[in-house]
């Protein structure tokens, strides 16, 4: 099949799904759609994705995964694919992943008391150190194989038509849904420790756009003069007028 259909099928097909997610009740129906939005954004080029996704609001469709309570195995799905994105386009969504709360959700979720005790879990987690010391160049070796390792697809895909993404063994599927919450806990501590805590050239520059959205906020209770007032609003303004990472009114 042509790959210029195969991309604008799958441009198509996202706003789509995520349509489909939020309209539905059904978790049967959530999870496959979240399934098909892992497994678009899994096979797709990087410089493809990030024209597929630059008008959809997929940030805050990820938080709202996230701050759910009550479905941790559609939170894993979310997991897998906040560290998808960072990987692919962590230029990108470094900074829309702070600004739209993903990252805080992901620190709530790091920073719960699991229940059990999972040692094959832990082992795997503890290989990223918690400094986040690993290099960039590191990160971007190992990012194609890290991939594969969280969505369990396997490289002969294409060859046996397999239709199924597991965010986890066969065996832990039957778990309860104690040891699910806690294999949420472990995997949201490892993607702490490998990009909320690691200094990245594309950490930084989000945290710097962040620091100065802040510094322009602050600014505004601290005005004595009008032309103070009038120098803070201008900024302001400017923020949510540029073209790159916008601020929006949601925030």
């Amino acid at each position: 099949m042509d790959e210029h259909v195969v991309r604008r099928f799958n441009a198509l097909l996202l706003p789509t799904l995520l349509e489909v997610y939020g309209a539905s009740v059904s978790y049967t129906i959530r999870l496959k759609a979240l399934v098909a939005v892992l497994k678009i954004a899994y096979f797709s080029k990087a410089e493809y994705l990030t024209r597929t996704l630059r008008p959809i609001p997929l940030a805050s469709f990820l938080a709202s995964i996230l701050a759910n309570r009550d479905q941790n195995s559609l939170a894993m799905y979310g997991l897998q694919m906040v560290d998808l994105l960072l990987a692919k386009l962590p230029d990108d969504y470094n900074f829309i992943f702070r600004r739209e709360g993903v990252m805080h959700e992901v620190n709530r979720l790091a920073e719960s008391t699991p229940s059990g005790s999972h040692s094959s879990i832990k082992t795997r987690i503890s290989n990223v150190g918690a400094g986040g010391s690993r290099s960039e160049s590191h990160m971007s070796a190992t990012s194609n194989l890290l991939d594969e390792e969280l969505l369990q697809v396997p490289s002969s895909l294409g060859r046996h038509g397999s239709s199924s993404i597991h965010p986890f063994s066969s065996s832990s599927t039957s778990s309860s849904s104690t040891s699910t919450k806690d294999q949420l806990i472990y995997r949201a501590r490892h993607l702490k420790a490998k990009w909320v805590m690691a200094e990245t050239t594309a950490s930084t520059k989000a945290q710097d756009i962040l620091d100065n959205i802040r510094a322009v906020v602050d600014a505004l209770g601290t005005v004595e003069i009008a032309d103070e007032a009038k120098s803070s609003l201008l900024k302001l303004a400017a923020l949510f007028s540029r073209e790159n990472n916008p601020v929006t009114s949601e925030h």
